[in-house]
Order: structure tokens, then C-alpha cells, then sequence
């Protein structure tokens, strides 16, 4: 059995859904809270590339700021879809960086 090894310069991370409503309803939120922020400083770090996406923001609210206040590059994708493929810009986004 050959081992895997993930490698920056293949990875891309991707946010899914971390918005006030839902993320206050999580089990133990301020760890969840913390560790999100060192993944995406991580990421950052790496460069590795980020897509952020916001499942129908305009109910569920915007991404905590916890980790939309690391992204002030970027904007979230909105999505109405469950999964991010559902919406053509996330598709579009993954396709960009070549990952």
C-alpha cells in the first residue's frame, strides 16, 4: 500500500458554510472557531489557494469573523445549492487554479 502525501502546490482549501447561524450552533464553536483561523493562516502562509463559500448568506448571515477578517482579498461565493458544485462560480473558481 503506497502512502499519500499532500503537498501545498496540489492543495487547495476550500470554506464551506461557516456563517454565524450555522457556526454558533456547532459543538465547542470557539475551538472550531480557532482552528479554522490556523488553517486558514496556513493556507496563506503555503499559498495555498482558498475558495470561500456562504450558503444563502442573505438568511444564514455572513462567515464568522473570525476567519472572513483573514480573507479581506477575497470574497465569499454564495450558493442556494447544498453542495458547492451546485453553483457554477465555485466550479469555475476550483477550475482556476489548476488544482
Amino acid at each position: 500500500m503506497s502512502k499519500m502525501t499532500l503537498k501545498p502546490d496540489q492543495a487547495v482549501l476550500v470554506l464551506v458554510d461557516i456563517q454565524g447561524k450555522l457556526a454558533a450552533l456547532m459543538h465547542q464553536r470557539e475551538l472550531l472557531y480557532k482552528q479554522l483561523s490556523r488553517l486558514v493562516q496556513g493556507a496563506l502562509l503555503f499559498d495555498i489557494p482558498i475558495i470561500w463559500n456562504e450558503q444563502l448568506p442573505e438568511k444564514l448571515g455572513p462567515t464568522i469573523s473570525e476567519v472572513a477578517d483573514l480573507l479581506p482579498g477575497l470574497q465569499p461565493i454564495p450558493k442556494a445549492s447544498f453542495s458547492c458544485y451546485g453553483e457554477p462560480a465555485f466550479v469555475e473558481a476550483l477550475e482556476k487554479t489548476g488544482r
